[in-house]
């Protein structure tokens, strides 16, 4: 026990010990007040166990002080007659018994104590060693804990930068992926607005082309419609001067080129006799036929009237020839008026035809103009649907960017949360350090409460000794009657403070006992839950954010999947629109081109077909010899002033021959008769021959 004692230092604050001052009569014992027990100092245990010591030392010195008494010889007197009180004031066996039953006990309560002490000392290094190994397990399970919170978190960690770099790597790929299509979409796009800039261009060219031609065929035919009309105005005029004219001219030959331009003029109008080729073969057959009739007619009248005046004088004779004669001419010329009244007509019918098949193509080919302009704004919708296409790509690949730069940003916030979830680890450990400290520093408090304790129950049982041989020695003073009675009512009170302070004292330990075990219960099932407590809620809260952290990281997958199969179904739909585009524009141009060339074909076929009618009706005229016969009705060639030849040059000829026999001597009738035919047939072959040349 020397080893565990404090130096002397250590008692210089300690209270001396209870002095127990024995006389031959009485003893006077100073007893600690109860407010001793109810202030709990602040000492060390340590101290406590000195204090202890040195009141058992002292307890042993008094023993020993006490030993040496008895084995002096004790000085007996000579008898006298003494009163009681001294009687029981010098019984020394009494009080050498009761020195030595105290002594007894004394020794018994040391080794009682010292029991005490060692059994406390082997409790108090049990309950160490168990709480020492609580410590260590307690540390060692946090310890695992922490190293498996760790090692999930670090495991996470590199799963989740395993998962953010494949993510980052597919969405580069799919970044590059949508940049190349994007490229080649661009590339096709700037080849198709190229070639349908290049085909709009064309068919621009075509289409202005087309309408110049169009205005020039209308003022042509505007223009011709003027000359006709000019021509019509003319051949009247001049009609009218070849009245005037015609009883002045005398017999000549022609000029060359007055014939030249007959020629050429005839030449160009047989294309349109060619037409009416058939109805004036009939016209002609019905014609001779009744002109053969009215012939025979007349003839057998004048056969009549020749032999009824066959007495008549030659006048007669010549007078009735000559009757004959006009009314054959007369007769010749109303049929010859039908004729041509008939082929007016027809003249008529076919310029109104003509003029309805030209408003027919011009509104065909307005329609035509009105189809390429819709067309062209077709391709001009088509080329903006195509520019806000790819406006669309490229907000579809800025947005793409953007949510590469927004998941870069999220890393790195979840970078940032672990590193605080890792500070928050290394401040729990922290704080469980810390509570470990206070709690070690409560067991040292309760194990200096137990201490106090112990020492208080020793001081206790010491008192209720203290008190036994008090009593024992009142029960001894009892008979002693001339003691005053104030000292035993101060002994009367005496016992009974102290028999309350002793009670009080007892209640005083059993509370603290109870409250110690109470507060070591609770703060042990306190810092149990707590512990629990608290790493289930750092279980829960990492748990919720590597949740949430995967979640997000899912759902930002199956955005960046919906998007690149957005990407995919919008360029699949763009090329096939492009390729629909493509086709149904090759589809137009081929329609285009067929309806041009089959216009073109009908237009040279029509032309094939009006050239051979007009060499047929050239041949047919050859071959009756109607220009020889119009050549020969004619007169003297008429002479053009300048302002005539520069209105018209061609000289309008005679369409229908006589059909009646040639007659050498013609009146001037027939022959204006002839020259009107003649106009009326040069002017609607003009006519005919501009609109086959603008068809």
């Amino acid at each position: 026990m020397a080893e565990n004692l404090n130096t002397p230092s250590h008692f210089l604050s300690v209270k001396p010990p209870v002095p127990i001052i024995m006389t031959g009569q009485k003893e006077k014992i100073d007893l600690l007040p109860p407010s001793a027990f109810q202030d709990i100092g602040k000492d060390d245990a340590w101290k406590e166990l000195a204090r202890a010591t040195t009141d058992v030392m002292n307890l042993k010195l008094e023993n020993q002080k006490l030993r040496d008494e008895q084995n002096k010889p004790i000085f007996v007197p000579t008898p006298v007659a003494k009163s009681p009180r001294e009687e029981c004031r010098y019984n020394a066996k009494e009080d050498r018994k009761y020195i030595d039953e105290l002594i007894t006990k004394q020794a018994s309560e040391i080794a009682e104590l010292r029991n005490e002490i060692r059994q406390l000392k082997c409790v108090h290094k049990e309950e160490i060693t168990e709480i020492e190994r609580q410590t260590t397990a307690s540390e060692r399970k946090n310890i695992q804990t922490i190293a498996i919170l760790e090692a999930d978190l670090k495991s996470r960690e590199d799963r989740y930068d395993s998962q953010v770099d494949r993510l980052s790597s597919e969405h580069q790929r799919e970044v590059e992926t949508l940049y190349n299509q994007i490229r080649t979409l661009e590339d096709q796009l700037s080849s198709v607005s190229t070639r349908s800039k290049d085909r709009i261009r064309q068919l621009e060219s075509e289409l202005e082309k087309e309408r110049e031609e169009a205005l020039e065929n209308a003022s042509r035919l505007q223009l011709e419609i003027k000359t006709l009309t000019n021509n019509i105005e003319n051949q009247n005029k001049q009609i009218m001067q070849l009245k005037n004219y015609i009883g002045d001219t005398e017999k000549g030959p022609k000029p060359a080129e007055v014939w030249r331009k007959e020629k050429e003029t005839l030449e160009n109008k047989l294309e349109i006799l060619e037409v009416d080729k058939e109805n004036i073969q009939s016209n002609l057959q019905l014609l001779n036929i009744r002109f053969s009739s009215l012939n025979e007619i007349l003839r057998t009248q004048e056969a009549e009237v020749s032999r009824v005046s066959q007495d008549k004088s030659d006048k007669n004779k010549q007078e009735s020839l000559l009757l004959t004669r006009w009314r054959e001419k007369v007769f010749a010329l109303m049929v010859q008026q039908k004729s041509a009244a008939i082929i007016r007509h027809k003249d008529e019918q076919n310029w109104k035809g003509k003029v309805g098949d030209l408003e027919s193509r011009l509104v065909s080919a307005n329609n035509q103009m009105n189809v390429l302009s819709h067309a062209m704004s077709d391709k001009q919708a088509q080329l903006d649907m195509e520019v806000n296409n790819n406006k669309k790509l490229q907000h579809e690949v800025i947005q793409a960017q953007q949510m590469a730069l927004l998941l870069d940003d999220r890393l790195t916030e979840n970078r940032q949360s672990a590193e605080q979830l890792q500070q928050f680890c290394k401040s729990v450990c922290g704080k469980l350090e810390e509570s470990y400290s206070v709690l070690n520093t409560v067991f040292s408090t309760m194990k200096t409460y137990g201490q106090r304790i112990s020492f208080a129950s020793g001081r206790v049982e010491m008192l209720q000794g203290l008190f036994a041989r008090k009593k024992a020695m009142s029960q001894l003073h009892r008979e002693d009657k001339t003691e005053p009675l104030l000292q035993l009512t101060d002994i009367q009170d005496d016992s009974s403070i102290l028999r309350r302070e002793l009670e009080r004292v007892t209640e005083e330990r059993d509370r603290v006992v109870t409250q110690l075990k109470q507060d070591s219960e609770t703060w042990t099932e306190r810092h149990t839950a707590a512990t629990v407590q608290m790493i289930e809620e750092q279980k829960t809260i990492i748990e919720q954010e590597f949740a949430e952290q995967l979640a997000d990281l899912d759902r930002q997958l199956n955005d960046a999947k919906r998007e690149h199969t957005k990407a995919v179904v919008s360029l699949r739909q763009l090329e096939r629109q492009t390729t629909r585009e493509k086709e149904r524009a090759t589809e137009h141009l081929n329609t285009v081109e067929q309806h041009y060339t089959r216009q073109i074909e009908g237009l040279q076929q029509r032309l094939q077909m009006v050239e051979s009618e007009r060499n047929l009706m050239m041949a047919t005229l050859r071959q009756e010899g109607l220009i020889g016969r119009v050549k020969n009705a004619r007169g003297e060639p008429v002479q053009f002033d300048e302002s005539s030849e520069s209105q018209e040059p061609e000289i309008s000829q005679p369409r229908k021959p006589e059909l009646s026999p040639p007659v050498k001597d013609e009146p001037i009738t027939s022959v204006l008769e002839d020259l009107k035919s003649l106009t009326s047939a040069v002017m609607k072959d003009d006519l005919s021959s501009s609109d086959e040349d603008d068809d």
